[in-house]
């Protein structure tokens, strides 16, 4: 089973969580979608922005190879997991 977790940014709360996902679906299946660089208000409130540097993480706004893996894995997970209700009429 293949999940990608598709969000604005990546949460320092939200990287027990994935790494859960990913032991419990192998590190191959599973993928958190990181759609916008982090904020700079959220890093002067402590947020790391070396958090994007997880294994399991697509940058997605970095560059076109990462769009690119967003987007066949946006076409081929069998769950995908949104933290923005708006992100939910993605079409790509």
């Amino acid at each position: 089973m293949k999940i990608l977790y598709a969000s604005d940014n990546i949460y320092h709360h939200m990287i027990p969580l994935a790494n859960c996902l990913a032991n419990l679906v192998g590190d191959g299946n599973f993928k958190y979608a990181v759609l916008k660089p982090q904020e700079k208000f959220r890093i002067s409130m402590g947020f790391n922005p070396n958090d994007n540097n997880q294994p399991w993480v697509i940058p997605v706004f970095e560059n076109n190879e990462c769009l690119n893996e967003f987007e066949q894995w946006f076409g081929e997970a069998d769950v995908v997991l949104f933290s923005n209700r708006d992100l939910f009429n993605m079409t790509i």
